[in-house]
């Protein structure tokens, strides 16, 4: 998964910067539920987003609503797997 290189990516700048620095740092994993969270919370601020571009006719309020649906359709995606 795309995720976990991304995590992997993190985990070893962490370590590198750790070293250097003389202190431990620890890149967290998110967990399932907190993945799902994150997927429902861009979803209503993307809706919310794109209902106001439209009554508004704000339309980079509409783009910002377009751009946080379609991250929370790929979080959820990534919390399922």
């Amino acid at each position: 998964m795309m995720i976990d290189k991304v995590f992997s990516s993190m985990n070893s700048a962490c370590k590198k910067a750790g070293e250097w620095a003389g202190i431990s740092i620890s890149f967290p994993k998110p967990s399932k539920r907190s993945f799902l969270i994150s997927s429902l919370t861009n979803g209503i601020t993307g809706i919310v987003f794109m209902l106001v571009g439209i009554f508004l006719s704000y339309k980079w309020m509409l783009a910002l609503g377009v751009l946080g649906i379609a991250g929370s359709v790929v979080t959820g995606i990534q919390a399922r797997r």
